[in-house]
């Protein structure tokens, strides 16, 4: 038994360090559209509409930093919510539902982009 079992450890092991493929997006635009459009007698409503705006916001906090280091400015409107940030991105994706595919990040910028053109984003 005892062989059997450092047998396995040994393979687990060197699996360890085998590479494996990496995914190019943690969520997509069709996950994080269920999520927060979960129905509120949904036993999980709390855990997804939470999720739905953490990942809305942080994905919109990660734009507008990478927009200020880059020098670009903020073109968003003064006093925007995380429920406005929330509707915008939802209006997006069904507006465009060919694109929830994309990463739910991408989709957040792509929502802010429409909703708040720059001029020479």
């Amino acid at each position: 038994m005892m062989q059997k079992f450092i047998g396995f450890a040994a393979a687990l092991g060197l699996s360890a360090g085998v590479p494996q493929a990496a995914h190019a997006q943690f969520q997509t635009g069709n996950q994080i559209y269920r999520d927060c459009l979960v129905d509120r007698t949904d036993d999980a409503y709390y855990q997804k509409s939470s999720f739905c705006m953490a990942y809305v916001s942080g994905a919109f906090d990660a734009i507008l930093l990478a927009r200020q280091v880059n020098g670009k400015p903020d073109c968003t409107p003064d006093g925007l919510t995380v429920g406005q940030m929330r509707d915008v991105a939802l209006k997006y994706m069904r507006d465009h539902p060919e694109n929830r595919n994309l990463s739910a990040a991408g989709i957040v910028l792509l929502s802010i982009m429409d909703a708040w053109p720059c001029p020479n984003n």
